[in-house]
């Protein structure tokens, strides 16, 4: 609306007899003749709003736009009474529009981000899916290589789940995934990212962090993870994961650095009792 006030203000200031133009978007202003009370008296006619007349060149309601409610009642000794409250209303009206689309465009702006969150987010657990966390894994591991920073990625499979949505149904298996869900997110830091990027499968980013803290949260997650449950129609069902733990620093790539910690959890399922003492190694020979 300022800058409309200015662009009028320098159009009706300009000395007479001296071409005027002043542009906004869609609407410009350009004088023929050195008569501006002529001109603008032809406004009397309903069309004008709508086609060049007289040397001045109109957009429909950006007419209006320009010519705000208070400079076209300032104006009206040259416009006419019709002319005056013609223009006056499509102000309003013009003003109004202005005013509904930038409702539209906050509220389509809104919908955009929620759908853009939505398509990244799994609706079960509230949790980044697999794609919104390999973008963030990508992005995490981006600014590793800026900043030279390392951190550690656990990669999470529950056991024997399978057999939980076969004794209980799977309303049973969703609640022990929303578990799972909620004990990660409770136990890391809002600077780490957590997804679940498959059926029973989560992952962790540990950020910023070096490998001795690192692991120490990954085997923390470990135990809480090992001994939780549920309580499920007066049952207790308890959780069970293998875990497998992998140092990211600054030369990493996210596929490969995904498969070196799946494959590690994989390791852990095969033989949970010598999974701290196969942890140490790697961990050792990961060691930057």
């Amino acid at each position: 609306m300022q800058s409309l006030k200015k662009d009028y203000t320098a159009f009706k200031t300009a000395d007479q007899g001296v071409p005027r133009r002043a542009v906004t978007p869609g609407v410009a202003f350009a004088r023929k003749d050195g008569n501006s009370r002529d001109a603008l008296s032809d406004l009397s006619n309903p069309s004008a709003c709508e086609e060049p007349i007289d040397g001045l060149a109109l957009g429909n309601l950006s007419l209006a736009a320009v010519l705000l409610e208070d400079e076209v009642r300032s104006a009206s000794w040259m416009l006419g009474e019709e002319a005056t409250m013609h223009c006056i209303k499509a102000a309003q009206n013009v003003l109004k529009a202005a005013l509904q689309q930038e409702r539209i465009l906050a509220q389509q702006t809104a919908r955009i981000g929620e759908l853009e969150k939505a398509v990244d987010t799994d609706i079960l657990t509230g949790l980044l899916n697999r794609r919104g966390f390999e973008a963030e894994l990508s992005r995490i591991l981006s600014s590793a290589r800026r900043f030279d920073e390392e951190g550690v990625l656990v990669y999470i499979d529950l056991d024997a789940f399978k057999p939980v949505n076969d004794t209980y149904g799977h309303a049973a298996g969703d609640e022990v995934l929303r578990r799972v869900g909620a004990i990660l997110r409770k136990n890391v830091r809002e600077t780490d990212s957590i997804g679940r990027v498959g059926g029973d499968e989560f992952a962790v980013v540990l950020t910023r962090t070096d490998h001795q803290n690192g692991i120490r949260c990954a085997k923390g997650l470990d135990t809480l993870l090992n001994t939780a449950h549920i309580t499920w129609q007066g049952q207790e069902i308890p959780l069970r994961a293998s875990l497998g733990y992998q140092v990211y620093g600054p030369h990493d790539d996210g596929a490969e650095l995904l498969h070196r910690a799946d494959t590690e959890m994989y390791r852990c399922k095969r033989s949970r009792a010598g999974c701290d003492n196969a942890t140490t190694g790697f961990v050792t020979t990961l060691v930057r």
